[in-house]
């Protein structure tokens, strides 16, 4: 079973990530962001990105870069290129999403 916040925390990660991999920073993203609760979810996710180890990073980046569509695709090429189980990458992806969900508030 889903949990409540999952569906809207990937969305912050996915804005988040996808900011990130165009060059964005805390300082031009501040210019970009234009609500609270914008300003919110990119402050979470930040604090949890520099909580994360490298393989924590390189996981949310391989998998919520890519379009919405092709995240079960991203994480069985992300398990196949890094020899790695679904089940780990999963495990990954979940910790984050609490992370970020716990920082924003959400639980």
């Amino acid at each position: 079973m889903k949990a409540h916040y999952t569906d809207y925390t990937c969305h912050m990660l996915r804005n988040y990530c996808r900011m990130i991999a165009d060059g964005h920073t805390v300082y031009s993203a501040a210019d970009i962001l234009r609500t609270e609760a914008e300003r919110k979810n990119w402050n979470a996710c930040d604090e949890v990105w520099h909580e994360m180890n490298d393989t924590e990073r390189e996981v949310t980046m391989a998998l919520y870069v890519p379009p919405e569509e092709d995240f079960k695709k991203s994480l069985a090429a992300y398990s196949r290129k890094n020899n790695v189980t679904k089940d780990y990458v999963w495990g990954i992806c979940n910790k984050i999403v609490r992370m970020v969900a716990r920082k924003r508030g959400l639980i």
